[in-house]
This record gives C-alpha cells, sequence and structure tokens, in this order.
C-alpha cells in the first residue's frame, strides 16, 4: 500500500501512527486538500449548502444568548 499524497510505501497500520498516509506533514496536506474543498463525495447536493455556507441549513437556535 501506499500514502494517497507522496506514494511512499507504507508499512503495516500498528506500526504506522499516520495510516493510511506516511507522516504528519502528508495527514496536513491532505486535510488541507479537504478544508479547501479539493475533494468531493460523490452524489446529490446535500441540503445543508457546498463549501463556503458555513453553517446554512443548520440550525444553531439551542447557542443563541
Amino acid at each position: 500500500m501506499k500514502c494517497a499524497i507522496c506514494s511512499s510505501p507504507l508499512g503495516p497500520p500498528e506500526e504506522n501512527a499516520h495510516h493510511p498516509l506516511c507522516s504528519a506533514r502528508c495527514k496536513m496536506v491532505d486535510l488541507s486538500k479537504w478544508l479547501n474543498a479539493e475533494y468531493v463525495i460523490q452524489g446529490p447536493p446535500s441540503s445543508m449548502g457546498g463549501p463556503g455556507d458555513g453553517f446554512a441549513g443548520i440550525d444553531l437556535s439551542e447557542f443563541d444568548e
């Protein structure tokens, strides 16, 4: 198995704290891609809105002061 970010070979999951990635650096690169909407999950549009919509569609009234 190879790291999804840099293609480095991966050892067994029990020996790699960063599995399924190879390092903390690759974990941060992966997180950045999710946060910048570079990855998408295929399917119909969500009722919760898309990237940049913040909390659109989520009832936050319980947190009002």
